[in-house]
């Protein structure tokens, strides 16, 4: 919820966590620019291909409807 209010594109939340046992967190920042490198290795995803592409399908949807 709190990424889509910022009105973002892209981009990651970090978070805190606290609390009894870390059961309760609490959201440190949003990053507009983030690094994917512990993603990308976690994972094995080329982020930055994979928000390109998204980014350019976005981008052809709103040309076609125009």
């Amino acid at each position: 919820r709190a990424f889509a209010a910022s009105g973002l594109s892209y981009g990651s939340v970090d978070f805190l966590f606290g609390g009894h046992e870390g059961s309760d967190f609490f959201i440190c920042e949003l990053n507009a620019c983030p690094g994917f490198e512990e993603l990308e290795r976690a994972c094995g995803v080329d982020a930055a291909s994979a928000i390109l592409k998204a980014l350019m399908l976005k981008a052809a949807i709103g040309q076609a409807d125009a």
